[in-house]
């Protein structure tokens, strides 16, 4: 986990692959714009409303949401955090306004928006993985939970013991100070002297692979058939929904 690439505190990981992903979802949707023959200037303009809206949805899906926030009940709780499918919905809500306003396809620009939104969500997961945040189930012996009486705080981080056992070779442990080694310290699972978290499912890598595979499906496998307004709109919101 580096949770930040340099001595300064600002420049962030999760900040500098959220860049990233951006810059080339907005890239990558002007070029499927001029395939598609639509004006790139829409995109220009619309990258930055998409982003401003996204932003808002997140939020408001912490209000819709509050408990969100509990990460290990009300022993641990972190506010502050943007929910990504509060972002996709209030982006396609501000990508619809703006088409009907403008008088184009709605259907054909989110068809241009689909393939490097998928792209731009791979890229941010990394940066999920490298700061420590989004992480999966603990990866322990139920040996290991006995001492957690907290039933719902034991279907939280380890909700599918079936594949979370001890020693699984895909298991991740984060430093000390991490959201993950924090959590478990709230629980009781780990003492004072823990260096690391208990191993985890890194659920941001795993995203990540397949959401980038969702990518290129998309991208390439559905060039054949331009005809079919939205087509690629739903199959990358319904294959993502599934990852």
């Amino acid at each position: 986990m580096y949770p930040n690439f340099t001595a300064l505190p600002w420049v962030a990981s999760y900040g500098f692959f959220l860049l990233i992903g951006l810059t080339l979802w907005w890239w990558l949707s002007r070029a499927q714009a001029k395939h598609r023959e639509i004006d790139c200037s829409h995109i220009d303009l619309l990258a930055p409303l998409i982003i401003l809206g996204g932003v808002l949805g997140s939020k408001l899906f912490g209000i819709i949401s509050p408990n969100d926030i509990q990460i290990s009940g009300d022993q641990y709780i972190v506010a502050g955090r943007l929910r990504l499918f509060g972002w996709i919905l209030m982006g396609i809500v501000v990508l619809a306004v703006y088409c009907r306003v403008q008088g184009i396809s709605f259907l054909k620009t989110a068809d241009v928006l689909a393939a490097p939104s998928l792209l731009a969500i791979s890229l941010v997961r990394l940066g999920c993985f490298m700061g420590g945040c989004c992480w999966g189930d603990v990866c322990v012996s139920p040996g290991q939970l006995a001492g957690l009486n907290d039933s719902f705080l034991q279907a939280q981080i380890h909700t599918f013991g079936w594949i979370s056992g001890e020693h699984n070779p895909l298991a991740v442990e984060f430093p000390a100070g991490s959201f993950a080694h924090q959590q478990h310290m709230s629980c009781g699972l780990l003492n004072e002297a823990s260096v690391r978290s208990l191993p985890v499912h890194p659920v941001q890598v795993y995203e990540s692979i397949l959401v980038f595979a969702l990518f290129l499906v998309v991208w390439f496998g559905c060039r054949k058939d331009d005809s079919t307004h939205g087509q690629k709109c739903l199959m990358a919101l319904s294959s993502y929904c599934l990852v």
